[in-house]
């Protein structure tokens, strides 16, 4: 977990927090996943969508990831 927040600029106390307060918000249904992806050879910013909520998904620039996402966004529609 200590690498992922390290990639994506957070603290961890930051993560388990958010993680924390969404587990609170969200339905029974929705999971959380650690996606391990490797170094992108060009730094491509990723996908970023604005929640309802006011919140932030970044989503990288990988196949695997964003059908992850779409799964679990369309679980939830």
């Amino acid at each position: 977990m200590s690498a992922f927040c390290r990639e994506q600029g957070l603290s961890e106390p930051t993560f388990y927090a958010w993680r924390q307060r969404l587990r609170k918000q969200s339905t029974p249904s929705v999971r959380f996943a650690l996606v391990e992806t490797k170094p992108a050879e060009e730094t491509v910013p990723p996908i970023e969508l604005m929640l309802a909520s006011g919140d932030r998904l970044r989503i990288p620039h990988d196949a695997a990831t964003l059908k992850l996402v779409l799964a679990v966004l369309r679980e939830q529609a």
